[in-house]
């Protein structure tokens, strides 16, 4: 406005007015082309913004937040931002990115909620645990993995699988008298191709049940006897190597395998099943 004051001021009204009526249709022109990015992003925030709210009324003592991305327009300050207005008139809560080591040690909190948002699928979901929620036998990798029973490794959720490093660990809980504990792994063809193939260790309680190798890509299954045990739960560690590198051999950003499902498979935790390779 001042600039424009000031060179209305020395062009002189005529061509001042002549600018304004060129720059009206051009400014109206930009608008449309812009409006349907803009609005696609604002639907985008208020749809996170809602489902936040929402979570918050059906669960208001939901106070630990652990983040994973987040809209275009919204960031991880509006991430912060929103969790604080749901909660309001409450403004005490405790909030990380996930892994990191802070969001490891909130993992382990009640009243927990998980804000996920993938990115190229522009999708949002949460999970949430409360005090009375129970760790389950078979983990799957889908929009209500329980993501607090996952530990230090992950690379977070991609399309019904994720990533490990080349180690990675979990907890699960073991049904009285389990005996068999499955596995089910996504070997890409990228992976095979790069690597030729790709050696799987899995351990319980620290005590290593099996092994498999994999030179052929797709979805494959492989079930490991489990020693017995009367505890309730199990810890779980998988090993990969040698490990798959998209950019430069940088032991930190080493990817393991990829991870589509695991644990004791129970009527009412199926194990979960894909597509085997046609051969």
């Amino acid at each position: 406005a001042i600039a424009a004051a000031a060179f209305s001021h020395k062009a002189g009204r005529i061509v001042s007015l002549i600018l304004v009526l060129l720059w009206l249709p051009l400014n109206y022109r930009q608008m449309r082309i812009r409006r349907n990015t803009e609005l696609a992003v604002a639907e985008q925030n208020r749809d996170y913004m809602g489902r936040l709210t929402k979570l918050l009324q059906d669960a208001p003592a939901t106070n630990t937040f652990i983040f994973d991305k987040s809209p275009a327009g919204l960031h991880s300050w509006g991430v912060r931002a929103a969790a604080r207005y749901a909660r309001r008139p409450q403004t005490d809560f405790n909030e990380a990115e996930i892994r990191t080591k802070e969001a490891l040690e909130l993992s382990s909190k009640p009243n927990l909620a998980y804000l996920i948002w993938i990115p190229g699928r522009e999708r949002f979901y949460m999970v949430n645990r409360t005090e009375n929620t129970a760790d389950v036998p078979y983990i799957v990798m889908n929009e209500k993995t329980p993501l607090w029973q996952l530990g230090d490794g992950w690379q977070g959720l991609e399309v019904d699988y994720q990533w490990t490093n080349l180690e990675a660990t979990s907890r699960i809980a073991r049904p009285a008298n389990a005996k068999h504990f499955e596995v089910l792994v996504n070997v890409g063809p990228d992976l095979i191709k790069k690597l030729k193939k790709v050696k799987l260790e899995v351990e319980l309680d620290n005590v290593k049940i099996g092994e498999q190798e994999f030179d052929t890509p797709g979805w494959r299954t492989v079930v490991f006897d489990a020693p017995p045990s009367s505890a309730p739960n199990a810890q779980v560690r998988f090993k990969s190597s040698p490990g798959f590198f998209y950019d430069a051999n940088n032991p930190a950003d080493a990817l393991g395998i990829a991870i589509g499902g695991f644990g004791f498979p129970t009527p009412q935790f199926p194990a979960v099943v894909r597509p085997t390779p046609k051969q």
